[in-house]
């Protein structure tokens, strides 16, 4: 879904956040600890370890932006997609 604007509000039933132990949480990259993290994933790519190819689901060119952009626009975009300059 992405990140709203800074203007989109929601709305929801506060009521069940007591009676269900229901937490609200933001995160932005999920748990990721950027400086430990990417580091050690970038070491296990390089070492092979991490298939990394096997995660992409489409690879497409810089030309091919603006239909790339319309397609998430559009929320056609379906697994992890990669730019080849």
């Amino acid at each position: 879904m992405g990140i709203p604007s800074i203007e989109e509000m929601v709305a929801f039933p506060f009521f069940i956040v007591p009676f269900q132990a229901v937490k609200i949480e933001g995160v932005l990259y999920g748990s990721l600890r950027h400086q430990v993290d990417i580091p050690r994933l970038a070491n296990l790519a390089l070492k092979g370890d991490l298939r990394i190819g096997k995660m992409i689901t489409k690879h497409f060119k810089l030309e091919e932006i603006n239909d790339v952009m319309e397609a998430m626009e559009k929320r056609e975009i379906i697994g992890r997609w990669v730019c080849d300059l």
